[in-house]
């Protein structure tokens, strides 16, 4: 008489398998983001970032994450929360030194 609680049999053992699966694409987008740190976002000049990136790809991490975890390695993205608040400070302050410049 398990058909009233299949789903959360079912939900139960996706839970244990997504948090394991979470872990491991935790360990391999960090990785990622170190190699791509140290030897830069290049694979074809960082052997390092090619076999994060590869190992990444064998165990089905995203396409988009990996690209992702390359940028924010490299340091080729601002988060979009970090520059507006950065324009939010800054911006007014610009402003009002223009207005006093007279640009």
């Amino acid at each position: 008489m398990s058909g009233h609680s299949k789903w959360a049999t079912i939900k139960h053992k996706k839970a244990i398998l997504d948090s394991r699966r979470s872990k491991n694409f935790a360990k391999l987008i960090k990785s990622i983001e170190v190699s791509s740190r140290v030897g830069g976002a290049d694979m074809s000049g960082n052997p390092t970032l090619f076999d994060a990136v590869t190992k990444a790809k064998k165990n089905s991490v995203p396409a988009d994450n990996i690209d992702r975890a390359i940028k924010r390695g490299a340091g080729l993205v601002l988060s979009e929360v970090l520059a507006l608040k950065l324009a939010e400070k800054f911006g007014k302050q610009l402003c009002m030194k223009g207005m006093q410049q007279g640009e």
